[in-house]
Parts: C-alpha cells; sequence; structure tokens
C-alpha cells in the first residue's frame, strides 16, 4: 500500500515534469519570435532561423511524448484504475430524493 508521502512525491515529481516542459515550451516559443525578427530585419533572404525552429522543435515534441505520451497514462497502475473507474460507471445510481420523488 502507498503511503501519503510515497502519493505525495509522486505527485510532486509530474507536476515539475509538467512544469518543466511548459517552460520549455515557452522558452521555445519566445527565442522563435525573436529570431524570426533577426531574421526579418536581416532580410538576406536565407531565412535561416526556419532550422533553429527545426532541430529545437524536434526537441520540444519530443519533451512533449515524454511529459504527456502514452508512457504517462498506461504505466503500472493504469489497467487498476481503468477497471475502478469502469465499475464505477456500471454500478447503478441510487435514486435521488427530492421535490421530484
Amino acid at each position: 500500500m502507498d503511503t501519503q508521502s510515497e502519493a505525495y512525491e509522486r505527485a510532486k515529481k509530474r507536476v515539475k515534469e509538467i512544469k518543466d516542459f511548459w517552460s520549455h515550451l515557452a522558452w521555445y516559443i519566445s527565442i522563435c519570435v525573436f529570431l524570426t525578427i533577426v531574421d526579418l530585419v536581416m532580410g538576406d533572404g536565407v531565412n535561416w532561423a526556419y532550422w533553429v525552429y527545426l532541430g529545437w522543435g524536434i526537441g520540444v515534441v519530443a519533451h512533449a511524448y515524454s511529459t504527456y505520451g502514452p508512457g504517462q497514462f498506461f504505466d503500472e497502475n493504469w489497467e487498476e484504475r481503468k477497471i475502478q473507474e469502469l465499475m464505477a460507471k456500471d454500478t447503478p445510481e441510487k435514486p435521488k430524493r427530492g421535490i421530484d420523488a
């Protein structure tokens, strides 16, 4: 059985992973905007910034996959969580008592 502190540490680690990804994405967007401006100001027609977008973009996609990819959803506890979720949906609802009852 998991203790409360183990669950807290797992959640804390997960939050850090998500935060790190969004920080990475924000830096990527910021630098791409800056490089686009530099590329337009230079106006030499080479569009060299696209290569930076491509290379770094691959890194951002890989980071997104490692943060939100299948490994995050199909971990060792996924099957048990899914069973519990489906069982909860399958149980009949108790009749509600209210004005209409």
